[in-house]
């Protein structure tokens, strides 16, 4: 059961917060709607495939500026999240109005405009062992030494943001394991530089 909270701290738009496992679009109603997650985790998802996974900051939902619904059927907490939900015409408003706020959407959706056409391109050029690699990396926060992926993916989750099979995508992580740049301890860890070297060697 999602908790309200009072929009008037908000200007415009209503707060919810949503334990793990809901999906987000709910009823048809509120498929015409843009959400602002402002904290947890939020699988986008359509089928059996893994389009996207939002974390903070993140907008989702903007198909409605173009009167068009989304083109996922899912998007799932992996967390409990804490969101604003807004109607079209209270998201215009607050654009209008708001300029820093404006500033963080284009920023949101501009980072997943890059995200797609990096997925777009991997599945054009690259193999799965590849594609599997860059998207480990891509998750991969920056740091140096060992770095834990800011989701928690099995391996039939990766299959399906790659394209491959389960078998295959066990076999790449064992493979990746033994090259010494992935390890799996409460989630999965990446070693960036020795990551960007198998990239670059495989490139």
């Amino acid at each position: 059961m999602a908790r309200r909270r009072s929009s008037a701290v908000l200007n415009i738009g209503r707060e919810l917060i949503l334990p793990k496992g809901t999906n987000v679009l709910g009823p048809l109603r509120t498929r015409r709607s843009i959400w602002w997650l402002r904290s947890g985790h939020v699988r986008l998802s359509v089928k059996e495939a893994i389009i996207d996974q939002l974390d903070g900051g993140s907008f989702f939902g903007e198909g409605t500026v173009l009167g068009l619904p989304p083109h996922y059927d899912a998007a799932t907490c992996l967390s409990e999240v804490k969101l604003i939900h807004f109607r079209m015409v209270e998201f215009a408003r607050k654009v209008k109005a708001d300029s820093r706020f404006a500033t963080a959407v284009i920023q949101s959706l501009a980072r997943r405009l890059r995200r797609c056409e990096k997925l777009i391109f991997s599945f054009v050029t690259e193999p799965a062992e590849t594609r599997l690699a860059r998207l480990l990396l891509e998750m991969a926060p920056e740091g140096k030494g060992w770095t834990r992926l800011r989701f928690a993916f099995t391996n039939p989750e990766l299959a399906r943001m790659i394209g491959s099979s389960r078998w295959r995508v066990s076999y790449f992580v064992n493979r990746f394991q033994r090259l010494g740049w992935l390890r799996r301890s409460h989630g999965l860890w990446v070693q960036r530089r020795k990551a960007e070297a198998f990239l670059q060697k495989a490139g």
